[in-house]
């Protein structure tokens, strides 16, 4: 699956300025900002922000799943609404969806 560039930040704030990376680069602790319409680049827990998003891929319903702090998300699922920080647990080869 080609990966899009992750949008990487210092720390887990909304408003943190946002550097694009390679997913391949990122490592676990990194922080990341993901919004609307964004696929999750890898496996984390959400830090900062909430949002709805879409995690058929890997569950098979079509409904729309509540993402707030303390939440794990997965990569390769998609946030449909919001923006988010995400504290990266899990690096591309380990990550659920690889």
């Amino acid at each position: 699956m080609k990966q899009c560039n992750a949008l990487i930040v210092n720390e887990c704030s909304l408003s943190a300025e946002t550097t694009s990376i390679d997913p391949e680069l990122l490592k676990i602790g990194d922080f990341v900002k993901v919004t609307n319409g964004q696929t999750f680049p890898i496996d984390g827990i959400v830090c900062a922000g909430s949002g709805m998003a879409n995690e058929s891929m890997l569950t098979g319903e079509e409904k729309l799943i509540s993402k707030n702090v303390g939440v794990s998300v997965y990569g390769g699922t998609m946030l449909v609404r919001g923006s988010v920080v995400v504290k990266v647990v899990k690096i591309l080869d380990n990550a659920t969806f690889n």
